[in-house]
């Protein structure tokens, strides 16, 4: 199951959550706006995912890639946790 639970805050765009029940922790930051720097040209400019029970840090974007999401399961979670962030307001 994808499920996914967020805390967001509307003033910084700052934002945490988990995903995949509880498999995953993610931290992000969203601007209001599209942004070059973003992912995907979205106002995604930042997002950290780590494996929970390792705390291993698995995908890392700060306004670029520092760490890309290699195996299925760790692409599996981004296109989930991404596209639930794009859609969100």
């Amino acid at each position: 199951m994808n499920t996914i639970c967020l805390l967001h805050s509307r003033e910084t765009g700052e934002m945490a959550g988990v995903a995949k029940d509880g498999k995953y922790n993610f931290s992000a930051m969203k601007l209001k706006q599209p942004s070059n720097q973003g992912i995907d040209g979205s106002g995604l400019v930042k997002l950290e995912v780590e494996e929970a029970n390792t705390n291993k840090i698995i995908i890392s974007y700060d306004r670029s890639w520092n760490i890309q999401p290699q195996a299925q399961d760790e692409i599996e979670v981004y296109e989930t946790i991404v596209k639930f962030l794009k859609g969100h307001k």
